[in-house]
């Protein structure tokens, strides 16, 4: 398992796979998580995002994607389980 904070391992695995298409999910995206420990929330969402810009630009990715699963959930203040019901806030 590789870890997105780190650009060394973004780029083995794009020499790896050398994919066309990145679907970019790994994000922390409850706020009380984030706002709770705010460093780790920069350096995955924002820094780890970056190795991966970064990684599928080097390695020749023609498309990027960037979702969150977290979306299709109504706002709340605890984690979401995946049987919880779907409410989307934007569609």
């Amino acid at each position: 398992m590789e870890d997105i904070r780190d650009l060394g391992a973004c780029n083995r695995v794009m020499t790896h796979v050398r994919p066309q298409t990145v679907l970019h999910l790994a994000m922390h995206h409850f706020i009380p998580l984030c706002e709770d420990n705010p460093h780790a929330a920069y350096e995955l969402n924002v820094y780890g995002m970056v190795n991966v810009l970064e990684a599928a630009r080097q390695h020749g990715a023609r498309d990027f994607v960037l979702a969150s699963s977290g979306d299709v959930y109504p706002p709340n203040f605890v984690p979401h389980r995946e049987i919880d019901q779907v409410s989307p806030v934007y569609s």
